[in-house]
């Protein structure tokens, strides 16, 4: 599936309850027993982005609107585990400069499926 196609497609209901700790929710044993890796392979043309990792903010500067490969694959993967008290973290093997395309970048992420009331779900790969 495409990331505009996972992008398009928003959860019907919001997320997990505000009450539940993220950590500590994904720092769980049963939780961190049903984490699974997945690997990626990313291929996007860059014109729009500003790099492919999460840009931070050095003292004194204003980087909160740069747009990355990374904001919209978490915001992506997001959909896909819409009740998770934490939200998807990508980590990428590289990284891009503004503007750069990319045909086989790769990266993984952690993931744990669970329904609104924080049960554990099979893995997608199941």
């Amino acid at each position: 599936m495409a990331m505009e196609e996972v992008l398009d497609e928003a959860p019907s209901e919001g997320s997990a309850p505000a009450a539940v700790d993220a950590d500590a929710w994904w720092a769980d044993p049963m939780v961190r027993s049903q984490r699974q890796r997945y690997a990626l392979t990313i291929e996007y043309v860059g014109t729009d982005y500003h790099g492919s990792q999460r840009q931070i903010a050095a003292p004194g500067g204003d980087v909160g609107t740069a747009l990355t490969v990374q904001d919209d694959l978490e915001a992506a993967l997001r959909k896909l585990v819409p009740h998770a008290p934490r939200a998807p973290v990508v980590v990428f093997s590289g990284r891009t400069d503004t503007g750069v395309h990319s045909t086989g970048s790769t990266a993984h992420v952690d993931l744990v499926r669970c329904d609104r009331d924080l049960r554990i779900l099979p893995p997608f790969s199941e």
